[in-house]
């Protein structure tokens, strides 16, 4: 938690109003959240592929998924509500880093639906890091 911007800035990130965080913050996935390439619900999905441990091709995936800590880039200035549940879209970089695979690192950043996630800081950092390993196994 080192990274501290001293006031909130807004920028524009592909023709799109955005807010930078203050500080570092992440997002902890209570549900598999479907990946966009704009912050809408009518934008295309996103699709990464699934990687072994190995390092090898699966399937094509385009979820987050539940169980998974993810750092906040950037943030909307806008809500939106589905499902009746009313959230900002969130910038995250989605990573297939298969273990001891450094060059099959697939990343790419997406847009994600806040409403089935929970905010995560610098004072409940730890908590949400020890629920992700948990999930991941």
């Amino acid at each position: 938690f080192g990274r501290k911007v001293k006031k909130v800035e807004k920028v524009l990130y592909e023709n799109q109003e955005v807010v930078i965080p203050e500080s570092d913050s992440y997002l902890y996935f209570k549900e598999n959240t479907r990946m966009r390439d704009k912050p809408s619900l009518k934008a295309k999905t996103v699709e990464m592929p699934y990687l072994t441990r190995a390092g090898d091709y699966i399937e094509a995936r385009k979820v987050v998924y539940k169980g998974d800590l993810n750092h906040i880039f950037a943030y909307t200035t806008f809500e939106e509500t589905i499902d009746n549940v009313t959230s900002k879209w969130y910038l995250i970089l989605e990573e297939d880093r298969p273990y001891d695979f450094a060059d099959k690192n697939i990343s790419k950043f997406v847009w994600v639906f806040g409403g089935w996630c929970d905010m995560v800081n610098e004072n409940n950092y730890e908590y949400y890091l020890g629920l992700s390993k948990i999930n991941r196994k």
